[in-house]
């Protein structure tokens, strides 16, 4: 399973834009980037303030951020959110089926794959 960078083509792909943010500073992401990750495809921003963890409903007790997926429309509507747990990570191949569903122009039915039939 691909992680989020490695899938930001197949996002970019199909007309979305990734990024991350996080409550750490500039400096603690390009600590963490270049230690640990060895680069990153796709912009990070820091949000130190807890400004947008905040209106987006991830910053909890003692302001940690928990982590979440938004999709968010070109009029700036989301129309998915999906809140984590510190202790799961995310499912990338499950995002980019959430996405396509959002794209597929009808209604998907339970367990629904790109190129199934909609409701």
């Amino acid at each position: 399973m691909p992680a989020v960078g490695e899938a930001a083509s197949e996002f970019s792909g199909m007309g979305c834009e990734v990024f991350g943010v996080s409550i750490d500073s500039q400096f603690s992401h390009q600590a963490w980037v270049e230690k640990d990750l060895g680069g990153l495809n796709y912009p990070l921003l820091a949000d130190m303030g807890h400004r947008m963890s905040r209106s987006y409903g991830v910053l909890a007790a003692a302001g940690i951020a928990l982590r979440g997926v938004f999709f968010v429309d070109p009029k700036g509507i989301v129309q998915f959110a999906s809140i984590y747990n510190l202790q799961v990570g995310r499912n990338t191949e499950e995002l980019i089926r959430t996405l396509a569903a959002l794209q597929a122009g009808g209604a998907c039915p339970i367990n629904w794959k790109r190129g199934d039939k909609t409701l």
